[in-house]
């Protein structure tokens, strides 16, 4: 008479649980538990559902760039596909400022920064008593 719980045989609904949750993020324990009638072990499940659990979240980010990217060109605003794109899958936005004066010429003239920088360095008073101040 065999012992212990009978063989876990996958259903279709296990599957479509399996990928549906793992491409939203869920544990492998958390996806167990859902599965079959009273949730199975996880290891169970890893040996049953591996490409799915694989795959799942790769096709789930793939779904949603590829969203985005139909929304972008329709003008339509994106906020809940990016804030997928940036949590899930590693997206980040980057900012660059450059501060410049008119022309993109620096704001202060670089002579007027190194005669600042000279006169700084000349009026530092010594950090030890044996050391002697900076000289031009």
């Amino acid at each position: 008479m065999p012992r212990g719980q009978p063989k876990y045989k996958p259903t279709e609904a296990d599957r479509n649980t399996v990928r549906s949750m793992a491409a939203t993020g869920f544990t492998h324990e958390q996806i167990a538990t859902c599965l079959g009638t009273a949730g199975i072990d996880p290891k169970t499940m890893r040996k049953h559902f591996a490409v799915d659990l694989k795959t799942a979240a790769i096709k789930a980010n793939a779904a949603v760039a590829n969203r985005a990217y139909q929304m972008a060109v329709a003008g339509d605003p994106p906020s809940a596909t990016y804030f997928w794109l940036k949590c899930r899958n590693g997206w980040k936005e980057t900012s660059r400022v450059e501060h410049t004066g008119p022309d993109g010429r620096a704001l202060i003239p670089i002579e007027a920064a190194r005669a600042l920088l000279e006169k700084d360095a000349a009026s530092r008073p010594p950090e030890d008593e044996d050391e002697k101040p900076i000289k031009k």
